[in-house]
């Protein structure tokens, strides 16, 4: 599992590389100004309130910046190990996990940054989450998911109250996840056999986990939720494409190639992007052809 964070890491590190060097090609010398930074690790951006928002690692902080002249408008204490960020636009929030410190906290952005409301501290702060990998917002069940690697298991809490209201358990090491909000089915896959998690969510009622059987380990995945296609890739250097309305596979797909990394799906387009860090391409996938 953590051999696969740190390739994604990477591999978001090569491609944010080759934006820098087609930017420069493209516009010439990029802006670029002094910041106060230990060690910037995950960044989000409001585009209504013009705010940065970036994670410093070594000195624990949250810095708030302005876009454009990239002078810091805050700066605010965060956990221990503060890992990555999560930026919710409809309400403002900003919600910061640590992986090794086993917590998250909540800030509103309409109070944090230019307006400076208040005494700066989160107005969440939620613990004992074992190692949280990541967070996903998901309005369609008006929650959001923490992907918890160390206990195997996903928290559902509410996006209001921030109120626990499901703990999702799994019997082996989970790697990845993706979520069809049309149908509202969360996938996860495990690393160890060829098994693919399904998680409904009846209302009222407790989500209903369901082992699905694709012909391959899977791990990394990504998802058209308008057109209910996944994609699942798998270590034999293929990419299994799966239905999500009728839960069958329906191919699989031999890129010849290694190391496919986590794929990009858009819904406008009907594309999937699978970026290949060690094949130097990328492995597009026709969704609206299922193909």
């Amino acid at each position: 599992m953590m051999r696969d964070f740190f390739s994604k890491n990477t591999s978001l590190a090569t491609i944010l590389a080759a934006v820098f060097v087609l930017t420069f090609l493209a516009w010439g010398n990029p802006v670029s100004a002094a910041l106060p930074f230990g060690s910037p690790r995950s960044s989000e951006i409001d585009s209504e309130l013009n705010q940065l928002y970036i994670i410093d690692d070594a000195n624990e902080r949250l810095l708030v910046l302005d876009p454009d002249t990239l002078q810091t408008l805050q700066e605010l204490a965060l956990p221990s190990r503060p890992t990555s960020i999560t930026l919710y636009e409809s309400t403002h929030e900003v919600f910061v996990n640590s992986l090794f410190g086993g917590d998250m906290v909540v800030f509103d952005g309409d109070e944090i940054g230019r307006k400076k409301i208040g005494d700066g501290k989160p107005k969440y702060h939620i613990t004992n989450l074992g190692s949280p990998l990541f967070v996903k917002i998901v309005p369609a069940l008006n929650g959001f998911f923490i992907f918890d690697v160390k206990n195997s298991q996903i928290y559902l809490y509410d996006l209001g109250t921030k109120e626990l209201r499901n703990t999702i358990f799994f019997r082996e090491e989970i790697d990845d996840w993706a979520f069809d909000a049309e149908l509202n089915k969360l996938y996860v896959s495990s690393i160890h056999r060829p098994l693919l998690y399904r998680v409904t969510f009846p209302a009222g009622a407790t989500p209903v986990v369901t082992r699905l059987v694709p012909s391959d380990v899977v791990y990394q995945l990504g998802i058209d939720s308008k057109r209910h296609i996944l994609l699942a890739n798998t270590f034999t250097d293929q990419t299994i494409v799966w239905d999500t309305a009728k839960d069958v596979e329906l191919k699989k797909v031999d890129a010849g190639l290694t190391a496919i990394s986590f794929p990009a799906c858009s819904e406008k387009i009907g594309k999937c992007y699978a970026p290949n860090f060690w094949g130097h391409a990328v492995t597009v996938f026709d969704t609206s052809k299922k193909q």
